[in-house]
């Protein structure tokens, strides 16, 4: 359970760079909630990290000492984005689908 958290705590300290910048990069596309949903773990992930190693190393070496490595915490976040980003796309394509059928 300890370990959950932990990797909790390391996906909640990459959401703000993570989803601001899967944001801006799907702006540039014409579908931008499915673009959205497809770059935040994925570019938006590669951004938070890159930051990351570039500033706050220091970071890594709290989840190390815990017995977590990086490629522990890169895969359960990428994992916890992916899982959260295809729950919230599916929801949003059934409210789509719902307004669609009351409207027509």
């Amino acid at each position: 359970m300890t370990r959950f958290r932990l990797y909790l705590a390391f996906f909640r300290s990459t959401l703000l760079i993570s989803i601001v910048c899967g944001a801006l990069f799907a702006s540039l596309t014409d579908d931008f909630v499915s673009s959205a949903l497809l770059f935040i773990p994925t570019f938006g992930l590669g951004m938070d990290l890159l930051y990351k190693e570039l500033t706050r190393k220091e970071e890594y070496f709290f989840f190390y000492n815990q017995g977590i490595c990086k490629a522990e915490l890169l895969t359960a976040t990428f994992a916890i984005y992916a899982l959260s980003c295809i729950i919230l796309y599916q929801i949003i394509r059934l409210c789509v689908l719902v307004w669609r059928s009351t409207v027509s």
